[in-house]
C-alpha cells in the first residue's frame, strides 16, 4: 500500500509541540519572546529553512578545509593527483541551483501550513 504523500505520520508529531518549537525558536533562532509570538507560521519555517542550509554549508566549508589541509599534507606534487581525485566530495558535482517560482514556493508554504493545522499548532 502506497503512503499518501500528503498525510502526517502521527508518531513525527509528538516531538513537534509548542514547547519544542518556541525552544528552538528562542534557543537556536535567537528570537525574542514578542518575536516568535507574534512570527508567521510560513516565516517561522523559513528561518528554520535557512538554519539548516546555514549549518549545512557550514559543514560542507569544515570538510572541504579538512580535505585541503589532508591533501596538502600527505599528496607529492609528482604524485599528480588532483585534491578531487585525491577525496572526492558528494556535492563536488553540485550545480548551481534553479531558481524556485512563486508557485512552487506557495505549494510548499501550503504544505507547511497543512501539516502545522494537522497538528494543533495553528
Amino acid at each position: 500500500m502506497e503512503e499518501d504523500e500528503d498525510e502526517v505520520d502521527p508518531s513525527l508529531l509528538d516531538k513537534f509541540t509548542y514547547a519544542y518549537l518556541r525552544r528552538f525558536g528562542l534557543g537556536v533562532l535567537r528570537m525574542k519572546p514578542d518575536e516568535f509570538g507574534k512570527t508567521l507560521v510560513g516565516d517561522f519555517l523559513d528561518a528554520v529553512a535557512g538554519y539548516n542550509e546555514q549549518r549545512a554549508e557550514d559543514f560542507k566549508t569544515m570538510i572541504s578545509v579538512i580535505r585541503t589541509a589532508t591533501y596538502l599534507s600527505t599528496v607529492k606534487k609528482e604524485d599528480n593527483l588532483s585534491m578531487k581525485q585525491f577525496w572526492r566530495l558528494p556535492w563536488d558535482d553540485e550545480g548551481t541551483g534553479q531558481p524556485v517560482s512563486r508557485e512552487m514556493y506557495e505549494e510548499s508554504m501550503n504544505k507547511a501550513s497543512e501539516f502545522f493545522r494537522r497538528a494543533g499548532l495553528i
